[in-house]
């Protein structure tokens, strides 16, 4: 379960690369979570990209 809130490491494949962006959980939506994805634009997510998301401490 993601925390309203949390930072958040979001990855993703470029290439042969994996790359990550840093994300904000903004709020609980009926199809998932809303989530600030660091450059100024808004996503919704679902249940199963929100369990991917690897929480940033500190």
């Amino acid at each position: 379960m993601l925390k309203i809130g949390a930072r958040y490491k979001r990855w993703r494949q470029v290439g042969a690369h994996r790359a990550y962006r840093m994300c904000h959980v903004l709020e609980k939506t009926e199809r998932g979570w809303l989530i600030d994805c660091g450059d100024g634009s808004r996503r919704e997510i679902s249940e199963k990209e929100a369990a991917e998301l690897e929480e940033v401490k500190g």
